[in-house]
């Protein structure tokens, strides 16, 4: 474990600096931006030939997936099941925008993954319907379309995202019982999950201790759309403060990775700004 949580150190060098994440933030040119990426962990994933704004978008991802897969090859044996498991949220994230692109009969898909090969994406894009498309990747193949939440929408295709949620959930309620560190920040989290689930309902499903949460009292009069945001961000800072506790665990990764997915997100805030 000495190995990786050097090596993890390291990643966490990597990350852009504050000075120049805010002259990001600040510049409203996407060709500065794009400028500025250049100087850092991004710039050998610039492609110089494309639209800038999709040469970042792309660049952001293949940084992501890059860091994530050196990890992986740091990680001890005994430790590689629980690390699965913490990729599992990105990698729901990667099939739902591929399955997205399906539906949608998307020519040229940019496509995903932290567990297929692009080869096998791309293969079975072309051979499959959206949702055979989806039961050919690794993770989609334990996504069920038919759990109760699920089963009130009747097109099978619109049934996906809520079943991908469903399916991270039951991987996180797993994290909270094989983690030590980082336990207590994912089951708040997905109070707040159930509570953002209620007002998408429109009806009560937590109980009154869960509500007095104190983010929770925070989302209270949120719109919906914004309630992620702030969600992310608060999680972020809970993280954070665990970062040193974690220090000689594989829980680490996970903060890690937590604050690599949040580096990507501004910037692509920017990006899209």
């Amino acid at each position: 474990m000495d190995y990786l949580n050097a090596f993890l150190s390291g990643i966490k060098g990597e990350l852009i600096p504050p000075v120049l994440m805010e002259e990001i933030q600040k510049t409203k040119d996407v060709a500065s931006i794009f400028d500025l990426l250049k100087k850092t962990h991004y710039g050998k994933h610039l492609d110089y030939r494309e639209n800038i704004k999709s040469s970042i978008e792309k660049a952001l991802e293949k940084r992501f997936i890059e860091v994530i897969e050196r990890i992986k090859k740091a990680v001890p044996d005994d430790k590689m099941d629980l690390f699965q498991l913490f990729i599992y949220e990105y990698e729901a994230k990667y099939v739902l925008l591929n399955f997205d692109q399906k539906y949608r009969n998307v020519e040229h898909p940019r496509l995903y993954s932290l567990l297929d090969s692009k080869e096998k994406l791309m293969r079975n894009y072309k051979l499959h319907t959206p949702i055979g498309f989806l039961k050919s990747t690794t993770f989609g193949k334990n996504v069920n379309l038919d759990i109760e939440i699920a089963k009130v929408i009747e097109k099978t295709e619109d049934r996906v995202p809520i079943a991908i949620d469903y399916l991270i959930f039951k991987i996180k309620e797993e994290l909270t019982q094989k983690t030590r560190i980082i336990s207590s920040i994912i089951k708040k989290e997905l109070i707040i999950r159930e509570y953002i689930l209620e007002r998408y309902l429109g009806k009560k499903v937590l109980s009154i201790e869960a509500r007095e949460l104190s983010i929770i009292k925070e989302l209270k009069d949120k719109p919906l759309e914004e309630m992620e945001y702030l969600l992310d961000e608060w999680l972020l800072k809970e993280y954070i403060k665990k970062y040193p506790a974690s220090w000689y665990t594989i829980e680490k990764a996970y903060i890690i990775l937590k604050m690599l997915e949040h580096e990507k997100l501004q910037i692509l805030k920017s990006v899209r700004a």
